[in-house]
């Protein structure tokens, strides 16, 4: 057996001090016997190196004169933790003794969280027991990690050192000890962690259509790295997922099955250690189904709705509608007819929901909702005609019953509504503008809006108004009867012209066809010289031109003239006459070349004998008005 260097030193002051304190005594002793005193110093020295040299040499072996250490021994206790050298000290004189052997063969045997189990082989020779240090290796991060030692009989072959860190890496090394003084002989260290603890309080936080947010409660007072996430059944690339941030409690856990139900466990990773698995059972949620309004089936009273078949796991879609409405049907199974409606409301135009879940196991999709409004009452339209121009049509309507938001306002291709919108409340009439041909047929339509819906359409044809004639009067036809023109054919569309006179005449023909003879009269009046009106409008559809109108008078009575002989002088001639049956403005008067009329113009009612100087012929007529 051997001991450190540091008690080997401790040993021999031990019996340095016993050997001076006895040379101390024999000097005293000597010094009495023959009576002269020895110093201290002789006395100590011969005595110690005489005691020494009886006590510690032979008759070969040199004297060791080193002066006697008197500082006082250490009497601190052994620290057995202490990991201790497994090699012989060498003595003060430089000998080497003997090696106490140190436990070998060290094996782990078992662990779990919070033990380590350990064998060795030793042959227990001069053994009073053995000591297993688990030593907190450096590698574990910050200061969880706690120390353990475990005392274990001389007779023993293995312990089990407890009350470890789970998911700690210790060093293990098991000493041997030969008395409890004596720091003992320590084996080579062996590395091994222990078991990390399972989480706590797994749950689901959240989920969506592809994935399920967990969370945890980690276990206190370990050592760990990371997490593992085992999902089954997998899809794809799932299973398993190593989470290395080892400060999360919560994770998303994608890439899953809309509406599938899953077994999803979480196991805590300490290097290589694995804690058990904390399961628990989730479903994430199922797809919601996509709505669309069904138009063909929403009326004044009821909406509907239609959807594709949703991707994923569900057993059936639950429809629900809001309040006076009754859902039919109020649940569809997988593999049904996937639409739905809400009927039986009571207000045209009125905005009403139907909701449509999907529902797998006990859980719902988000709900998919559509806001609809029953179809709202169409406008009655009616023509605009003092809005309709050649490039434009027009309209008005009353307030419809029930609910809308507005009236939306069409046009034919070519036209631009004015408004496109009318507002609920504001000025019901609109009008399309900007279309190139006149008299051409063009359509308005009105849908009267509410929310989502429309109402049926509200359409009028009607045609722009056509170009109006451009009447010229046919002298030709004109007489005391009668009035008479003609006109060239008008730009654009039409059908005929409509012909008309004022009253007491009669029209001849009343109706001029597109590409007839563009002539009309209006006659049988009484009254020579009377201004009567012939109107023409063109026709085009529904629209009429303006109206084509001239006032011709019906060819006056012509004055008879007397030659005024008492006025006739060498440069003038003159006449007279009576005034002429029938309605006249006035007579006119002219003269042939180099004579002057007058007077040029003779009132109704004036003196009608009028001077011509300067020729011998005249000429009175009446003008037409």
């Amino acid at each position: 057996m051997y001991f450190s260097q540091k008690y080997r030193t401790m040993s021999t002051h031990h019996v340095l001090l016993i050997l001076t304190v006895a040379a101390l005594l024999c000097g005293q002793s000597s010094a009495s016997s023959t009576g002269t005193p020895a110093s201290p110093s002789e006395a100590a020295t011969s005595d110690v190196m005489t005691t020494t040299d009886e006590a510690t040499t032979d008759a070969t072996t040199p004297v060791d004169t080193t002066p006697v250490d008197t500082t006082p021994v250490d009497t601190t206790p052994v620290d057995t933790t202490t990991d201790l050298p497994t090699t012989a000290a060498p003595t003060e004189a430089g000998s080497t003794l003997p090696p106490f052997e140190a436990p070998t063969n060290v094996t782990i045997d078992d662990y779990d969280t919070t033990t380590i189990t350990v064998g060795w082989e030793h042959d227990h020779v001069s053994t009073s027991h053995y000591t297993i240090n688990a030593t907190c290796n450096a590698a574990n991060p910050g200061s969880t990690c706690v120390d353990g030692a475990e005392r274990v009989d001389n007779t023993e072959s293995s312990g089990t050192v407890g009350d470890l860190t789970p998911g700690a890496l210790y060093d293990i090394v098991v000493v041997a000890y030969t008395g409890p003084d004596d720091p003992g002989s320590a084996s080579d260290s062996e590395t091994q962690r222990t078991r990390p603890e399972q989480v706590t309080g797994l749950t689901k936080v959240a989920e969506t259509t592809n994935s399920i947010n967990i969370s945890w409660t980690p276990p206190s007072d370990n050592v760990w790295d990371s997490y593992e996430i085992i999902v089954s059944p997998e899809d794809g690339s799932n299973s398993p997922i190593r989470v290395s941030n080892s400060s999360v409690t919560s994770y998303s856990v994608t890439g899953l099955t809309a509406g599938r139900l899953y077994n999803i466990s979480v196991v805590v990773l300490s290097g290589s250690e694995r804690s058990d698995e904390s399961s628990e059972q989730m479903r994430s949620r199922p797809n919601a189904a996509v709505l669309e309004i069904d138009d063909s089936n929403v009326d004044s009273s009821s909406i509907a709705v239609t959807w594709s078949a949703v991707d994923g796991d569900l057993d059936y879609y639950a429809v629900s509608c809001s309040d006076g409405g009754t859902a039919i049907p109020a649940i569809i199974p997988k593999g049904g007819s996937l639409a739905a409606k809400c009927e039986g409301y009571s207000t045209a135009g009125s905005e009403q929901m139907i909701t449509v879940v999907t529902v797998s196991g006990t859980t719902n999709s988000s709900d998919a909702e559509k806001t609809i409004n029953t179809r709202p009452n169409a406008a009655v339209l009616e023509i605009d005609d003092s809005n309709i121009d050649g490039g434009s049509i027009a309209v008005t309507w009353s307030e419809v019953g029930g609910e809308l938001d507005y009236y939306a306002v069409s046009c034919s291709d070519g036209g631009t509504a004015n408004p496109a919108k009318v507002p609920e409340g504001g000025t019901l009439a609109a009008k399309c503008e900007g279309y190139s041909i006149a008299g051409s047929a063009q359509t308005i339509t009105v849908v009267t809006v509410s929310g989502t819906t429309n109402s049926s359409d509200a359409e009028m044809t009607i045609n722009t108004r056509p170009n109006a004639a451009v009447l010229e009067i046919d002298d030709s036809n004109v007489d005391g009867t009668s009035i008479a023109v003609r006109w060239s054919e008008v730009d654009g569309d039409l059908d005929y012209y409509a012909v008309s006179c004022s009253d007491g005449g009669t029209v001849n023909p009343a109706i001029v066809q597109e590409g007839g003879t563009l002539a009309a009269k209006c006659e049988g009046y009484s009254t020579p010289g009377s201004a009567q009106t012939i109107t023409v409008v063109t026709v085009s559809g529904t629209s009429n031109s303006t109206d084509a109108e001239i006032t011709i008078n019906t060819r006056p009575n012509a004055a008879v003239l007397e030659i005024d002989d008492s006025n006739i002088d060498g440069g003038s001639i003159a006449v007279r006459w009576s005034e002429v049956d029938g309605e006249l403005d006035y007579y006119a008067v002219s003269c042939s070349d180099g004579g002057t009329a007058n007077p040029a113009k003779v009132q109704e009612g004036g003196t009608l004998q009028p001077n011509v100087k300067g020729t011998i012929q005249q000429e009175v007529h009446r003008l037409l008005q």
